[in-house]
């Protein structure tokens, strides 16, 4: 039941506006929400999942 919540959850945020038009797909909707949902953090090489995970405060920022 908690797998249908999050999709809903994905779906409603990924075209309400909030991803929508953002370049990313439905799996990366998923990882961002995924992410959000565990105060996990994402890297990846896709520059439109950077710009949205860093504006949500879900992206990696690195070793420094």
């Amino acid at each position: 039941m908690n797998q249908v919540l999050i999709d809903t959850s994905v779906w409603r945020r990924h075209f309400s506006g909030k991803l929508a038009q953002r370049g990313i797909g439905w799996v990366d909707a998923q990882l961002v929400a995924c992410a959000l949902t565990h105060s996990a953090l994402l890297w990846a090489i896709d520059k439109n999942l950077e710009t949205v995970a860093d504006e949500l405060k879900v992206w990696f920022q690195g070793f420094e």
